[in-house]
């Protein structure tokens, strides 16, 4: 009877600590996804759109790759809360957050694209809008094609979003706009070092020499892993165990022998397969790694940079973008707590119940 307790009590266990990391990988999948930039948050007036052009000009004319060799793209955007949209034939009204860009929508706010397109940068009669606001305006979230009303001028509906936030984007139209935020992607050269390569870059174009910076890929990848691991250490441990009893049973039973060896192929497998799918889960780590190995206080000096970062993040302007991130930081060890108790509690489970099965037997 106690051992059927302890059964149950080790399959209910499984069962909830399978559901639970596997909600928390796929939650961290979408951070890891989103926050692939470096965010630069100027401090003074912001980046006129202006010397952003000449600078894609100048690297153009030089017969170079884009921007750099390691950076991809760059966006730069502004906010601006409790902006007021008109629908010019129904009279509604809805306000939102404005957010006015240059570059990638897909690399600002947290969102989900439901119908239409995302407004692409030489389009400035374009916009897109949340579901919620859509519907507020004109009465369906099927709103594509739609006009409304922004500071009198006309835009078009060219996308409809799911947003934590009523959001309202639109692409500059103006040469002499300034935006105070940037977001740098990274080519795969520049992997393992963005933020440094972020820091060259600004020092090379003159952009700005007054900002804070946030090593999204480094969050992003901090976030997903501290999920993964445990993963990747119980089937480790279980290749490890396997192929020692396939050592263990090579001149002994030919039964057992063949079922570890079968064991240590699907675990093998089950590896290979989740490094294809996710891949390297120590990816976070390359900024713990010094360039020279004589540096022994590199790693103290990352540590600093962590935290003053962080410290930065909340006395920044709120956008959803920083709120995301802040949220996902501060619920990491919570998560993680309850996610070592659930493996602990599932160790102990199943180390009374095979004791309590050799009593028996």
């Amino acid at each position: 009877m106690k051992q059927n307790k302890l059964l149950l009590l080790l399959l209910v266990t499984t069962c909830f600590t399978v559901w639970f990391m596997g909600r928390c990988i796929m939650d961290t999948s979408y951070n890891k996804e989103f926050f692939s930039s470096v965010s630069i948050r100027d401090h003074k007036t912001g980046i006129s759109k202006a010397s952003l052009i000449e600078l894609a000009e100048q690297e153009k004319e030089t017969d170079t790759s884009y921007y750099s060799d390691s950076l991809l793209s760059l966006t730069a955007w502004k906010t601006e809360e409790g902006a007021e949209l008109i629908n010019p034939y129904l009279g509604r009204k809805a306000k939102v957050l404005t957010v006015t860009l240059w570059g990638n929508m897909r690399d600002i706010i947290p969102m989900a694209l439901l119908s239409g397109n995302y407004v692409y940068q030489d389009d400035s009669y374009g916009c897109v809008l949340d579901s919620k606001t859509a519907y507020e305006l004109f009465g369906t979230i099927t709103a594509v094609n739609n006009e409304l009303l922004y500071k009198n001028n006309t835009y078009i509906v060219r996308g409809v979003v799911k947003s934590s936030v009523p959001v309202f984007l639109l692409q500059s139209s103006k040469r002499a706009e300034a935006f105070p935020n940037l977001e740098l992607k990274m080519s795969e050269k520049g992997k393992g070092k963005e933020e440094m390569n972020a820091v060259a870059f600004l020092a090379g174009s003159s952009l700005t020499d007054n900002y804070s910076l946030i090593d999204g890929y480094f969050y992003g990848n901090l976030l997903y892993s501290s999920f993964l691991l445990p993963l990747w250490l119980i089937l480790v441990c279980l290749f490890i165990f396997a192929l020692h009893q396939c050592f263990n049973h090579i001149k002994k039973q030919k039964k057992q022998l063949l079922a570890y060896t079968g064991l240590t192929f699907i675990t093998l497998s089950l590896i290979l397969l989740l490094y294809y799918k996710t891949g390297n889960p120590l990816a976070f780590a390359w900024k713990f790694i010094p360039t020279r190995w004589s540096d022994f206080s590199y790693l103290t000096k990352v540590i600093s940079t962590l935290k003053e970062q962080i410290e930065q993040l909340r006395y920044q302007t709120p956008n959803p973008r920083e709120l995301m991130l802040l949220e996902s930081l501060l619920t990491l060890k919570y998560r993680l707590a309850l996610l070592l108790f659930l493996n602990f509690q599932l160790l102990l489970t199943g180390y009374f119940y095979i004791k309590q099965k050799h009593c028996i037997s």
